[in-house]
């Protein structure tokens, strides 16, 4: 058996899960497991084997899904959100307030497009951020943003963003992660971009700028990326929904006293009600 002790960081092994069983429970989990953990035949089984995991533990799990999480895990590292954090990580203030702040900050090394460091040393980049279902998450990090997957085509086709955080949180949506999850059961993410100042990169124009505008015209906090390659997943930032107050397992011992005393407990219930009737009684009597 591995447990977590071996594979380091709890919160990350976690978030690691998390996102493949959401990718899992979609109905499009074919195309969104990409690529496919190793030592699973299909998604039904993974999904059953994740369901029986206590926190924060791999039990029984095949070698090849071992070594698969570990090359996962040194893609990333995951910060609880301080202002100090996300300043650093983010690059905005955190003391602007309109801002929303995460729970977690990931920080993904990503291998997936070498260029791309290369071609912001000719071009520069801009910060952008992204919201996608969380059941799509998993397939991002392993792939990249593709824009032929973008089904908003209003301003054109293309991978949209934003450099407003709080527009790219309204286009995300909540995914259900594994009953014993530490993150708890529902989470929402935004990915932060670099994206190049490039050709293939539309930008919004500014109301200010002079330019006349019309309803087609891409909002001045907009950006329509038309090349894949320019640009580039650096963070995810993880809202979580607030976790109940009952851990599973205290939840759970709480479920089996009640299988095992409930006849008890009602005699006891019985009991009270006879004892306020009687002492009801008596108190007519009295008057």
């Amino acid at each position: 058996m591995e447990t977590i002790s071996n594979l380091n960081p709890s919160p990350a092994l976690d978030l690691v899960l998390s996102l493949l069983y959401c990718s899992a429970k979609s109905y499009r989990h074919y195309s969104l497991i990409e690529p496919f953990p190793d030592g699973f035949s299909d998604s039904a089984e993974l999904i059953s084997w994740i369901e029986t995991l206590d926190p924060l533990i791999l039990k029984d799990a095949p070698t090849e899904f071992i070594s698969w999480v570990k090359a996962v895990l040194d893609k990333i590292s995951m910060f609880p959100t301080t202002p100090s954090v996300f300043e650093k990580e983010i690059g905005i203030p955190a003391e602007n307030k309109n801002i929303p702040k995460p729970h977690y900050i990931v920080r993904y090394n990503c291998d997936q497009n070498p260029s791309f460091d290369e071609l912001a040393k000719e071009y520069g980049t801009d910060i952008g951020f992204h919201g996608t279902p969380t059941e799509n998450v998993y397939n991002i990090l392993n792939n990249g943003l593709v824009g032929s997957h973008n089904r908003r085509s209003l301003f054109g086709e293309g991978t949209y963003l934003s450099t407003d955080l709080g527009v790219a949180l309204s286009f995300s949506k909540a995914g259900v992660s594994w009953s014993k999850s530490i993150l708890g059961t529902n989470m929402t993410c935004v990915l932060k971009c670099d994206v190049l100042r490039s050709v293939h990169v539309k930008k919004g124009v500014s109301k200010l700028s002079g330019i006349s505008l019309d309803t087609h015209s891409l909002p001045h906090n907009y950006f329509v990326v038309k090349n894949d390659h320019h640009v580039k997943v650096t963070h995810v930032l993880i809202y979580l929904t607030k976790p109940p107050k009952t851990s599973p397992k205290v939840a759970g011992r709480a479920v089996m006293f009640l299988k095992n005393y409930w006849l008890f407990i009602i005699y006891i219930v019985i009991f009270f009600i006879a004892c306020f009737q009687t002492k009801k009684k008596k108190w007519f009597i009295d008057i």
